[in-house]
């Protein structure tokens, strides 16, 4: 009877919560949380967090798709043995000796099991002194193993309250969700305490400027390919130029720095200029195999931003010290 009423309330947790996500989903992406001592918008932490375990910005889970913020509110407030998001949710086990460490029948483990595995996984980690492509996936799993726990903890969702972050489980409400009102109200009682760029974050998050840029930057290539005239490609070239300054001045005043850190920057600044370049000297020679230049190589880029998000992270992320 004791085992059936545990299953009960489990189950019962696991209905409030995942409704709750899923239902409050967009107004929940625009609060704040606060990671390494930055406030950003849900919206983009919990991309953020999702792409580093699964390596995208969404889950595909019992046949439907779960957007970010859905899934991470889910992790957070679900309990393992009732949300089986938290239960079945994979982590990718890519190298031949990390599956044969771990044992795994495939390319993936759960990350529940991955828990058993941390003490594991670090000595091998301790223990191989080179830096290898073996060595880098066990410091992967580990490092999302670790994040995992983190985020079902509900200690990776911190909140404001009381003029201080703390985890959301201390402020749900008899212990199974928060109030999303109280939560609304604290983010208000934040933007009065102090200068917070977070609904800026969201908004450019929610605008999707990269990819629009990759769009006019595929349209005006084919103005120039197709057409004789220039005004079209010249104007859709104009218009991308427009929306790449905009992808700046954002990065800039919501980081306070130069957008010049990291390599996602380096790539979109140095495909930003060479476009500019390309436009001035294609006016001045008045030869259009500059701009047919310049436009190549930044879609270049772009593609690189929007697609190899493997290798390229958009996190606005503090200076490290060094810098």
């Amino acid at each position: 009877m004791k085992n059936y009423f545990i299953l009960l309330i489990s189950l019962l947790s696991f209905s409030i919560s995942a409704d709750f996500c899923e239902k409050n989903a967009n107004e929940l992406g625009k609060l704040p949380i606060q990671q390494n001592g930055r406030t950003k918008p849900l919206l983009v932490h919990s991309k953020e967090m999702i792409r580093f375990l699964t390596g995208k910005t969404s889950v595909k889970f019992q046949g439907n798709k779960l957007d970010a913020v859905t899934a991470f509110c889910r992790l957070s407030l679900g309990t393992p043995t009732g949300d089986p998001l938290i239960s079945d949710l994979t982590a990718r086990v890519d190298h031949v000796k990390a599956q044969e460490l771990l044992g795994v029948d495939g390319k993936t483990i759960k990350f529940i099991d991955l828990q058993d595995d941390i003490q594991t996984l670090r000595m091998n980690v301790f223990r191989i002194k080179e830096e290898n492509p073996y060595k880098k996936s066990l410091k992967t799993l580990l490092n999302q193993a670790a994040l995992f726990k983190d985020i079902v903890a509900g200690t990776n969702w911190l909140t404001y309250s009381a003029g201080s972050w703390v985890p959301i489980r201390s402020v749900a409400s008899a212990g199974i969700n928060p109030d999303l009102n109280v939560l609304q109200k604290n983010a208000e009682e934040l933007k009065k305490a102090e200068k917070t760029t977070f609904e800026l974050e969201h908004l450019f998050a929610k605008s999707h400027l990269p990819s629009w840029s990759l769009v006019t930057t595929l349209i005006a290539l084919a103005f120039l390919t197709l057409f004789k005239k220039f005004g079209l490609a010249l104007a859709f070239s104009g218009l991308t130029v427009l929306m790449q300054s905009l992808i700046l001045i954002f990065r800039i005043y919501i980081s306070g720095r130069a957008p010049i850190t990291n390599m996602y920057e380096t790539v979109m600044f140095s495909g930003y200029g060479a476009l500019i370049l390309a436009l001035i000297l294609g006016h001045v020679k008045k030869d259009k195999t500059y701009v047919y230049m310049g436009l190549c190589y930044n879609m270049m880029t772009l593609m690189m931003m929007n697609f190899a998000t493997s290798m390229l992270s958009s996190s606005i992320s503090p200076l490290v010290p060094v810098l």
